[in-house]
């Protein structure tokens, strides 16, 4: 009885101990949980952001049938088939439908692979669904693609998303964001 109450004993002191001397060196666990809300808060936010740049309020103009070429051009890029449009995807994923969702967006990148739009919201897509490097590596691709089209703005608000669980590509991403934000030389 005495040596399981000395044992008792002992391991109060030994997690007392550990205790007073970790607590100054690990964050309270109320502080883990403000910063995880925080960065959750904030990455949601810029997400917003850059939906809301990706998402017009007018309706496009119609297409002039009389000026449309009815096959493409050798070489271009071919136009997503019917099946395969950012709205059928959307609604997949609306209705719940995540891994049809994925498979529909994936599909689209294969018919047009420049797409941003379609690369954050696949991004958005891998999010909800917990698979947050393939988030991050989606939300890369949507900010190079940014980039290349000179919209640095929308591509630096993707940042803090591609480096929450992708660093290599978030110092990739920084690279080409100074890259960018240089002035180029003119000879």
């Amino acid at each position: 009885m005495l040596s399981r109450l000395g044992i008792a004993i002992f391991y109060a002191i030994v997690f007392f101990a550990l205790g007073a001397w970790a607590g100054d060196r690990v964050p309270s666990l109320r502080g883990m949980m403000k910063q995880g809300v925080d960065a959750t808060w904030d990455g949601a936010q810029r997400l917003k952001v850059w939906a809301e740049g990706t998402v017009s309020s007018k309706p496009a103009e119609p297409a002039d049938a009389s000026k449309t070429a009815s096959t493409p051009a050798k070489g271009a890029p071919r136009k997503a088939e019917p099946t395969q449009s950012i709205g059928a995807a959307r609604d997949l994923f609306a209705k719940g439908n995540v891994s049809e969702a994925i498979a529909a967006y994936q599909a689209l990148l294969k018919a047009s692979p420049d797409d941003a739009d379609a690369w954050g919201e696949l991004g958005n897509v891998y999010y909800s669904a917990g698979r947050l490097p393939d988030a991050s590596r989606a939300y890369f691709e949507a900010a190079t693609r940014l980039l290349d089209k000179g919209d640095a703005a929308r591509a630096q608000a993707l940042l803090p998303s591609v480096k929450a669980n992708a660093p290599a590509l978030a110092d990739e991403l920084e690279r080409r964001l100074r890259q960018a934000a240089q002035p180029t030389r003119s000879l």
